[in-house]
């Protein structure tokens, strides 16, 4: 509420590929909502469990775990950007749905740097409404 938090989270994360396009792109789009979890709380997804991951352990004991867990990292009006790969709707769906209730503004677009043959997308949101939206 005071301006605590960053800015923007951007993750470029993805998983190592097992050369078959669809298993990539889900797990792809597994550590996008765990980075958006990580972002703006782990109650932004009906299921919870996806913060319970070592990838969210602190390295510190000085970190509140409860606290950061709940709320995330992104401050109020903050801005999440992540590359996925489109997998179909039905498997994007959470993740889109999490963007659009918790932020302003979000969309996917496909860079034009990227091949046309490629499914790489990305996700970008802004203007973080904070936590009071998570149960809504």
């Amino acid at each position: 509420p005071n301006g605590e938090g960053v800015d923007c989270v951007i993750s470029d994360m993805a998983a190592n590929f097992t050369g078959d396009r669809r298993t990539d792109a889900i797990r792809t789009i597994n550590l996008c909502e765990k980075a958006l979890a990580f972002s703006i709380g782990s109650s932004c997804f009906s299921n919870n469990d996806i913060i319970h991951d070592p990838m969210f352990e602190p390295r510190s004991n000085h970190v509140d775990m409860k606290n950061w867990q709940e709320r995330g990292l992104l401050r109020v009006g903050g801005k999440f950007l992540c590359k996925l790969f489109s997998c179909g709707k039905e498997n994007e769906k959470d993740l889109i749905s999490a963007t659009k209730m918790h932020f302003d503004f979000s969309f996917t677009l496909k860079p034009h740097a990227s091949r046309n043959e490629s499914s790489e997308l990305y996700l970008f949101a802004t203007g973080f409404k904070g936590n009071h939206h998570s149960n809504q």
